[in-house]
């Protein structure tokens, strides 16, 4: 396995999508999201707990289907 540094990843996948948005095949990521219906009970309650602490913090939480 290969080891990279947060900020080369992403740096490749900013320039990733902006080569893909100059080809006009950038998909909106909220379209690329698993619809959810398979998730597990414990999955399903991680995400509740992650969107909670998001929105006691005061940031916007990531969607996510559950």
């Amino acid at each position: 396995m290969r080891t990279i540094k947060l900020e080369t990843h992403l740096k490749r996948t900013a320039a990733k999508a902006r080569e893909l948005d100059a080809a006009g095949r950038n998909v909106p990521t909220d379209a690329l999201r698993n619809a959810g219906k398979t998730r597990t009970t414990a999955k399903r309650v991680l995400l509740d707990r992650v969107e909670k602490r998001a929105r006691a913090a005061g940031k916007k939480p990531v969607l996510s289907h559950y």
